[in-house]
């Protein structure tokens, strides 16, 4: 007698448990924020700076503007131009994160950024090189340019001070008629 009332109070039970599971909860509806990742347009600071202990003129080195970034979904609060109005920034020498220190030997990088509307950071770095003198310097007078004729690249040899130089290497694009 049991077992005529208990299996169909179990089917009752599991079919509205399955119906209670099957409901749909309604979720708010999604919304769609068009953005997008901001971009260099013009770098007017150089990749890095290399200085003589004791010499370092960084601050006097770096271009009132660093950089010209661009966002044109979302923009920048402030920014200029494009067709949001504010898809242009300038990147600032006053938007430095922090100016390393300058007197002790080593690498240090300097980072510049600011941020567009849907706070997505524009940001760029240069490396700053403090190196020491050196006992015996070597050879003074060597820098110029360096063509490597097999491979097209040319080296400019820059001068910091006696015994340490900076190279900077260009592509040569030779194109034949």
């Amino acid at each position: 007698m049991k077992n005529k009332t208990l299996i169909p109070s179990v089917f009752l039970a599991g079919c509205f448990l399955l119906i209670m599971a099957c409901h749909k909860i309604e979720d708010k509806d999604s919304t769609v924020i068009a953005t997008s990742i901001p971009f260099i347009v013009d770098q007017n600071i150089e990749d890095a700076y290399v200085y003589r202990e004791g010499q370092t003129s960084i601050y006097s080195d770096i271009p009132d503007v660093v950089a010209i970034f661009v966002d044109s979904i979302v923009g920048f609060e402030g920014g200029y131009g494009g067709k949001t109005g504010s898809d242009t920034i300038k990147i600032l020498k006053s938007d430095i994160t922090g100016w390393p220190d300058t007197v002790t030997l080593g690498g240090k990088s300097i980072t510049f950024e600011k941020f567009n509307k849907a706070n997505y950071k524009a940001t760029i770095t240069s490396n700053i090189v403090i190196a020491g003198a050196i006992p015996n310097p070597g050879p003074t007078a060597m820098e110029g340019f360096y063509l490597r004729a097999a491979t097209g690249v040319t080296i400019e040899l820059k001068k910091v001070f006696n015994g340490v130089w900076c190279l900077e290497f260009r592509v040569l694009r030779l194109w034949k008629p």
